[in-house]
């Protein structure tokens, strides 16, 4: 009834998540199917975006995977570092995100050496909030206060059009601009 299978359900929340993270979207490839189970939508989606920053991202969900093999996995990679973060996207307020970020190097040769540079390795985990009272609590507050939301519906309508471009992409086997 929502449209869509794993992309609409769960790829939506990835796919604003890295719009925070990367930039604006400007455009999408994407490959979708059912797989596993004989549902009328995706049980398997596969989306690489394109950025406006020149920046990259892959969004993967899947129906067909057991929750526990999904692990809930952050990656993200640049040129100084990653941040790795193992079962923070969820429903539950849990997982831990570890940073690698490169220290500096005198030269460009020593900054290719890991050895040379070395790495700043950091581990957190997160405080644990109920995800779905502290939404509710900033609308409740938003509206006693005549504040704009933090994620406001334009936002929502972004990540749909971007989702729908992806299924375009998966129908026409072709690069699409959202």
């Amino acid at each position: 009834m929502g449209g869509g299978g794993c992309l609409m359900d769960l790829g939506m929340h990835c796919i604003d998540l890295l719009r925070m993270f990367l930039g604006e979207v400007v455009e999408v490839s994407a490959f979708t199917d059912t797989l596993v189970f004989k549902y009328p939508v995706e049980d398997t989606s596969i989306v690489t975006l394109g950025f406006d920053t020149k920046a990259y991202g892959v969004v993967d969900n899947f129906f067909n995977i057991p929750d526990a093999s999904a692990q809930n996995r952050l990656e993200i990679y640049g040129t100084k570092g990653c941040i790795l973060s193992d079962g923070t996207i969820g429903q539950e307020s849990a997982g831990k995100l570890k940073t690698y970020v490169q220290k500096e190097a005198k030269d460009y040769e020593a900054a290719q050496r890991r050895e040379a540079a070395g790495m700043r390795i950091g581990e957190t985990s997160p405080t644990p909030v109920n995800m779905y009272r502290a939404e509710v609590e900033h609308f409740i507050n938003c509206v006693q206060k005549d504040l704009e939301p933090i994620n406001s519906g334009y936002e929502a309508t972004k990540n749909l059009q971007i989702v729908l471009a992806a299924y375009e992409s998966s129908k026409t086997g072709k690069k699409i601009k959202p």
